[in-house]
């Protein structure tokens, strides 16, 4: 077609306006920070004089096994901390975490989770000249922040003072009974002249008839205490007031966690202005964040209450969430997931909430890798479920803490090697996120200790046994300690390097070993990290800025102008390659850091062109330059180490074919350079192609610069002005191909001329470029009608509805238009309609017909689809065993949906039956039955078995992972290309148990009309590379599920048209409407920074086109679009807004 297609654009809504007001990253950017964190009263004493034992775990209690009379659980104060902060800085932390500081009351409440009064600092924690205020005010003057711990989920075990006081009886017939005394109050600090006690029973409230009847019931935590005496406006009334469970959020949100923790009624309206007035008292103060307890035990609905409140007192206050996981994959259930609460509505379509939250699926990643010594590259793990959140980047990452060990458990400290634990700190302080330390980490302070009491006999011996010991014994050695000093050069790196705070990241840097490397980003900030563990390991990084990279650990110095960086790492240690960077940063050979000279002197080799794939033979040119001439290169062109022995470099030289170039550089002091290196192929080349006209002015040879290319690592970026374009005479277009990228960013010039240019560009597929217009087809060419692609594609059988997906794309810039029939009959013109793309939920037996035509009414032939929907038939589910399991393989199943459909089995379930080889066994549910939760597991045991497990179809089960298809079937590969020999070679094999192929792989079969095909034997998911013969090659491939590769797209079927992708902007989102919900009209506001052409389209639940507000060519600028709705049912709307390579869908909930 003969159209232009205009560059892609960013689309910004108005809303956006309000997420820089609520967003994570207002002001200020806490990514930048690094965060100590410790228990106030465990880290150090400044104030014996408030020292205070508590009724358990303290000297001359009812602790025999304590003789220490400082051995009291509140120890440490702000004094105390004051005088440490200087301690902390030196480790370089920016941040300090510390525990809740509000009044507390309960036998062990030295922690401060255990509120009593809200509204009041606890007396134990301060001191004259060393108030919280104090604190705050000695924080920021050491260029620090606080974060503050705060809890809105519950109360302590005796309710809030005044306000919503718990009853108890009290027996008085035992020990601890006190009669009630008008002139004492519980403070925390003073006994009780009756009893001695700090923590008598005096004073409590009462239970009143009938539950005073027996005043022996009723003396703890009870149903009757926290559910029936309790005033509802303050406290859930739920069950009996206690969690039965954690897989549900009615136990999770209404009911109690522990005996101590009453459960909060956080949607009344007495406990949020109770709790924000209490809270903006310290944001006021100057506190810069706020570690939320428990947020996993309180509804969005109700977090997002609090959020709005604090933040309208700070804008800047960072807020991060505690949604704890005592699992390593995601819960069933949505709501009880941590990236939940990083959205303000739905996962993936709703704006960010406002606040981060803690990684734990990070955290337990770190078990096997770094507790247990496992394999350094499995902790590429920690990213599994990134995609999730709505701002990973914002993540606090962390080892362990006052309740977790390394492991996703209340269990211990890290209590693996130091080596492990440096390694551990080398990825945490350079990943994406936020690094949290936990107090004693830098000496490995109680190394593997539970990190709290853990038992009944807990409460009766000393907190010094555990992970919460106090700390104060420990300051003078400290600093000598080797994790002390590896922690400070990390915190040193990470503050001088702005990509390590807060630029974006991507893997990289393949290695040999037990290693795992990524580039990160931030502005002109780049760095290159390479991590090891257990052995020496070399990084291998394409894809880089050029210019030089020095490591900030070794000050070693490389010169990169072909993309390409190699470097070499020992064990615990880490490379830091900043592109322009100074050098060694922090200590020299310090830690677990290998030494180096970073000697600024020595020379730099360079070579031209990048490395990559190229069509025809070409010229190298190496150059060198450092402060001792005479220079000298040598260079090798198959891939040998250069020396001295080596060609004797004088003019540039001609490759012919595929081969990897190498070359050093040695000055008058016989310094050397590292090795520069160039990877070369000869050949055919696969990937984006662009084509440019010359205006008749240029006098060439063209060029061509790019930079920004996706995926990154692909192909280097240029320097100015880029590199020649090929002529092609008999069409009269310069050319130049992109090989394995998707999308680039570019510029055409005439030889480096600064006027003969073209403006900044961008592409995403293969375009023409001609006079100042992108075409996506030649404009010289003949004319082409729409494609209209349905997904799923029919015929279709199923036992539910199905949604389906019609999108039609052209060359040109204005979307065709759909018109479709759903019941057998011929579309035409007067047919229902969508612009672009609609979606449908077709709930029965449906035959569907649709074509589109373009804005020059060229029309598509007519698809026909039929959907056949019948009854459900049940499902089967299929499970290999592990090898360590018997023979008797069981299957327990429980929740089953819809309910009564079948009855749940009792611990360990039934027998599965054999099915085939292999291990694998089947179990099939009936027909009334659509879901079930379940769990396999050997004959019973309690240790061979698998997590909690969900199934709503057939599946089959293997090594963690759940597969839609029959692994046993193999998996199915298909590639189109004009190479002469295709080979797939494919690792990382799923199930495990296919061995890898060696390279270049196996041959694949000819299927006809450029298409190959091979079947991986007994696979669902693998890691592939296609190659000529093991020449030119694609980049590293994933797929799962039989799939079609071609040109740089993966599809489903092999009449996809990868050429027809478009780039989706995920920013749109984030858009919202107002006000949702709405009676007689939504407004819809956004933001053109260009002129297009625009189509807003609402659709009601049954997929049905109810308005289409805009539709037409709108100028740059804001607009709003009222859309008026009295007219509309109440009920749920969909609103898609589209243009030329953006759209967005989100929900409008009407209610009249």
């Amino acid at each position: 077609m003969k159209t232009k297609s205009q560059p892609i654009f960013c689309l910004c809504f108005g809303i956006m306006l309000l997420l820089q007001t609520h967003g994570l990253r207002a002001q200020t950017d806490f990514r930048k920070e690094t965060i100590y964190f410790l228990i106030t009263t465990r880290f150090f004493d400044g104030d014996p004089s408030n020292n205070r034992p508590n009724e358990w775990c303290s000297y001359g209690t009812n602790s025999p096994s304590i003789t220490d009379p400082n051995d009291v659980t509140w120890r440490g104060d702000f004094k105390g901390l004051i005088q440490k902060l200087d301690y902390i800085k030196d480790l370089g932390f920016t941040a300090i975490w510390i525990t809740p500081i509000v009044q507390n009351r309960g036998p062990l409440d030295y922690h401060g989770y255990h509120a009593w009064d809200f509204t009041k600092v606890d007396p134990r924690l301060e001191s004259p000249g060393a108030t919280f205020q104090d604190l705050i005010n000695e924080v920021h003057a050491r260029g620090m922040k606080i974060v503050l711990d705060v809890v809105t989920n519950h109360s302590g075990r005796f309710g809030i003072k005044n306000k919503a006081e718990l009853k108890y009886n009290t027996d008085p017939t035992k020990a601890w009974y006190a009669p009630d005394n008008a002139s004492w109050e519980y403070d925390g600090l003073t006994p009780n002249p009756q009893d001695g006690k700090i923590w008598s029973r005096a004073n409590i409230a009462k239970l009143p008839a009938p539950y005073n009847s027996n005043l022996a019931n009723f003396n703890w935590p009870c149903t009757e205490s926290f559910v029936s005496t309790s005033d509802p406006n303050w406290f859930h009334h739920s069950g009996n007031g206690f969690a039965q469970g954690w897989d549900d959020i009615v136990n999770l949100y209404d009911r109690a966690l522990a005996g101590d923790c009453p459960d909060l009624n956080t949607s009344s309206q007495f406990v949020r202005d109770y709790l924000v007035a209490a809270y903006t008292t310290f944001i006021n103060m100057g506190v810069d964040g706020f570690r939320w307890d428990t947020m996993k035990h309180m509804s969005k609905e109700d977090a997002l209450y609090f959020l709005d409140k604090f933040k309208a007192a700070n804008p800047n206050l960072f807020v991060f969430g505690e949604v704890a996981q005592k699992r390593h994959e995601l819960h069933t259930v949505e709501e009880i997931n941590p990236h939940w609460y990083t959205w303000r509505g739905a996962v993936g379509s709703s704006a960010n909430s406002g606040m981060a939250v803690l990684d734990f699926y990070a955290e337990a990643t770190f078990h096997n890798v770094f507790q247990d010594g496992g394999n350094l590259s499995g902790v590429t793990a920690a990213a599994r479920y990134d995609h999730l959140y709505s701002d990973p980047s914002t993540l606090l990452t962390w080892l362990d803490n006052h309740d977790f060990g390394p492991n996703n458990d209340w269990n211990q400290r890290f209590g693996g090697s130091a080596e492990n634990l440096a390694a551990c700190m080398n990825f945490m302080f350079t990943w994406r996120g936020i690094p949290v330390v936990y107090y004693g980490t830098e000496v490995q302070f109680k190394k593997g200790a539970y990190a709290d009491i853990h038992d009944a006999a807990g409460i009766s011996q000393s907190l010094d046994l555990t992970g919460r010991a106090y700390y104060g014994n420990e300051f003078s050695n400290a600093p000598n300690h080797k994790i002390y000093q590896h922690i400070k050069k990390l915190n040193a790196m990470r503050k001088a390097i702005p990509a390590l705070q807060n630029g974006t990241w991507s893997w990289g840097g393949t290695s040999n070993g037990n290693g795992v490397g990524y580039v990160r980003k931030s502005g002109i900030s780049e760095v290159a990290v390479g991590l090891a563990k257990d052995g020496v390991v070399t990084f291998n990084f394409s894809g880089l800025t050029n210019g030089t990279y020095r490591d900030a650990v070794t000050g070693n110095a490389i010169a990169v102008s072909n993309g390409n960086l190699s470097f070499t790492v020992q064990p615990s240690s880490a490379g830091v390659y900043v592109l322009n960077g100074p050098g060694i940063i922090g200590g020299n050979g310090v830690g677990f850091f290998q030494p180096g000279s970073g000697n600024p002197n020595n020379p730099l080799v360079s070579m031209s062109p990048a490395g990559g794939n190229y069509e025809n033979p070409l010229q190298v040119t190496l150059a060198a330059s450092g402060q001792n001439t005479p220079i000298k290169i040598y260079y090798t062109t198959n891939g040998s180490a250069p020396t001295t022995s080596s060609t004797l470099y004088s003019t540039p030289f001609t490759v012919t074919t595929s081969t990897t170039v190498k070359a050093i550089a040695i000055d008058a002091q016989n310094l050397q350079s590292a090795v520069a290196s160039n990877a070369y192929t000869i050949g055919p080349i696969t990937g984006l192609k662009v084509y440019f006209k010359k205006p008749a002015s240029w006098t060439g040879p063209l060029k061509v610069y790019y930079w920004n290319t996706s995926p990154a690592g692909a192909i280097s970026s240029t320097t100015w002005p880029g590199v020649d374009m090929t002529y092609d005479q008999a069409s009269g277009w310069h050319t130049f191909t992109f090989p394995n990228v998707t999308s680039t960013n570019l510029i055409f010039n005439d030889t480096g001329s600064t006027t003969n240019k073209t403006v900044d560009l961008s592409r995403n597929t293969n375009g023409w470029y001609k006079g100042g217009a992108w075409y996506d087809s030649n404009p010289e060419a003949t004319n082409t009608p729409p494609v209209v692609n349905v997904s799923p594609a029919g015929p279709y059988s199923g036992n539910s509805a199905v949604s389906i997906t019609i999108t039609a794309t052209d060359n040109s810039e204005t979307a065709p238009t759909i018109y479709y029939t759903l019941d057998g009959t011929t579309p035409t013109s007067n047919s229902t309609q969508a612009v672009g793309s609609t979606s449908l939920n077709i709930i029965s037996t449906t035959t569907l017909k649709v074509f589109a035509v373009d804005n020059q009414s060229l029309a598509s032939n007519i698809q026909t689809h039929q959907y056949t929907i019948g009854t459900y038939n049940g499902f089967t589910v299929y499970f290999r065993k592990p090898s360590a399991w018997s023979t008797t393989v069981k299957i327990h199943y429980w929740n089953a949906s819809p309910s009564g459909s079948v009855t749940a089995t009792t611990w360990p379930g039934v027998d599965m039956i054999p099915d085939g080889t292999g291990g694998w066994y089947k179990f099939t549910f009936p027909a009334t039955m659509t879901r079930t939760n379940l769990i396999f597991n050997s004959n019973g045991s309690t240790s061979l078995k698998t997590v909690d497990l969900s199934r709503d179809k057939n599946g089959w089960f293997a090594d963690g992972v759940w597969y839609d298809t029959d692994p046993r079937l193999g998996l199915r590969i298909h590639l189109k290309t004009t190479w002469s020999a295709p080979k797939i070679h494919y690792w990382n094999v799923m199930p495990a148990g296919t061995a890898s192929t060696t390279w270049p792989g196996a041959t694949m079969t000819l299927e006809g009309n450029g298409w190959y095909e091979y079947t991986i034997p007994n696979a669902a998911c693998t890691n592939i590379v296609f190659s000529n013969n093991g020449s030119s090659q694609t980049g590293d491939l994933s797929r799962c599920g039989e799939g079609w590769y071609n040109s740089g797209t993966w599809s489903s079927s092999a009449g996809a048209r990868s050429s027809t992708s478009k780039i989706i902007n995920t920013e749109l989102n984030r858009s919202e409407s107002y006000p949702n919900p709405a009676d007689d009209r939504v407004l819809i506001s956004f933001h053109l920074p260009s002129q297009t052409h625009i189509n807003l389209t609402v659709y009601n639940e049954r997929g049905e086109i109810v308005a289409t507000p805009v539709n037409e060519r709108l100028e740059s600028g804001s607009h709003i679009v009222e859309l008026k709705t009295k007219q509309l049912p109440s009920g749920l709307y969909i609103y898609r807004l589209r243009g030329r390579d953006i759209m967005t869908t989100q929900k409008i909930i009407i209610a009249h």
